[in-house]
């Protein structure tokens, strides 16, 4: 099942109507699930022993392409690109990163992002 997960993407409709010719399924993660992991989130199974997050939590965007076909994934990054829809990172569900939590995943790709702009 093909599937997008997204996190403060303020064009949310646009992406909505780029994915439904392609019928790849939209979750909007919500605040209080950045605790979650991004497999339980993608598989809709949330951990009810993980707290809710209260905290101070991140401005950036953030889409997660879970199980996204080749030409589906480039498909939406070239119309991503096109229509000018703002996304801060995007990332692939993968099995290293399925047990991250929300918050993990947007700290490692803050880490990758810092690490590029300095030439590392």
């Amino acid at each position: 099942m093909e599937k997008i997960l997204i996190y403060q993407v303020k064009e949310k409709e646009a992406v909505k109507q780029l994915l439904a010719p392609m019928k790849i399924r939209l979750e909007e993660i919500k605040t209080t699930d950045l605790r979650q992991s991004i497999g339980d989130l993608a598989e809709e199974k949330k951990n009810v022993l993980t707290a809710p997050f209260t905290g101070s939590a991140p401005q950036e965007s953030l889409m997660v392409f879970c199980g996204v076909n080749e030409k589906h994934f480039d498909k939406i990054l070239f119309e991503l690109r096109r229509k000018q829809i703002p996304v801060d990172y995007k990332a692939v569900l993968t099995p290293s990163n399925r047990k991250w939590s929300v918050l993990m995943l947007m700290l490692e790709l803050t880490k990758e992002k810092n690490s590029f702009r300095q030439g590392n």
